[in-house]
């Protein structure tokens, strides 16, 4: 008697796109984050069409993920990763300008490395950040997460004459972005963010609380803990601010 072994479809036609997607979702043990971004760096050379794309922007979205996680990571390497990062998304937007992911991906890495070498060394990027952000909404007018980090660039930018930074319109950017996606848990700790900047106790209470009502949001189930512990921060330096003992 012979027996076949039947294995799926998906299995045979796995190749390092999903291999690495595979490792990324599970990527609350950093190695498979390091595991997803080597496997494309590595197939990149040969990967053609749609796969090639789409391996560069999510390359840029792992070297984000690698460079906010690495536990020890001093500046220089922090920003090292960013460049990665950023680089990879560059490339994807290279490949297709039209394409929201490589876009989004390449500017939060700049983003963030704005973030890690302080306000006067990042000025001068919020303008190109939110012209690409902008792009994107003309392009796909549903993609939360350029109101997502238009919104965070209208709270943390400094006000004009320096900026664009506006507090007020920050707020609302960020209510469009949970419009859009409402199971978006960085968008409500964002905008429980704004409120307490704004001292508005009140509302950056109901976004936090908001937040941690939410549930898991899929693809960020990493995440989920992170967020929903920011959360609960938030919640104590409100209950100190306006309930101490």
């Amino acid at each position: 008697m012979v027996l076949t072994l039947m294995v799926p479809v998906s299995d045979l036609e796995a190749g390092p796109l999903e291999e690495g997607l595979v490792l990324f979702d599970q990527r609350q043990d950093l190695q498979n984050a390091y595991a997803s971004a080597r496997i494309w760096e590595e197939a990149l050379p040969t990967a053609t069409g749609k796969e090639r794309y789409e391996m560069y922007w999510r390359l840029s979205a792992a070297y984000h993920f690698i460079a906010t996680h690495e536990d020890g990571a001093d500046r220089e390497r922090i920003v090292e990763l960013l460049d990665r990062g950023q680089e990879a998304g560059k490339k994807g937007v290279d490949l297709n300008p039209e394409g929201v992911d490589a876009l989004y991906w390449r500017s939060t890495n700049l983003a963030e490395k704005g973030q890690v070498q302080g306000i006067l060394k990042s000025l001068f990027l919020v303008k190109p950040l939110k012209a690409d952000m902008e792009r994107i909404v003309e392009l796909d007018p549903e993609y939360y997460k350029a109101f997502l980090l238009l919104g965070i660039l209208y709270v943390k930018a400094p006000p004009w004459p320096l900026s664009i930074g506006n507090s007020q319109k920050g707020v609302e950017t960020l209510e469009h972005a949970i419009q859009l996606n409402p199971q978006c848990l960085r968008c409500y700790l964002e905008l429980a963010r704004a409120h307490l900047k704004r001292k508005d106790t009140k509302e950056a209470r109901e976004a936090a609380e908001a937040l941690l009502d939410a549930g898991i949001e899929p693809g960020y189930e990493v995440e989920t803990p992170e967020y929903r512990g920011q959360a609960e921060e938030i919640l104590s330096v409100i209950r100190a601010t306006v309930d101490p003992e």
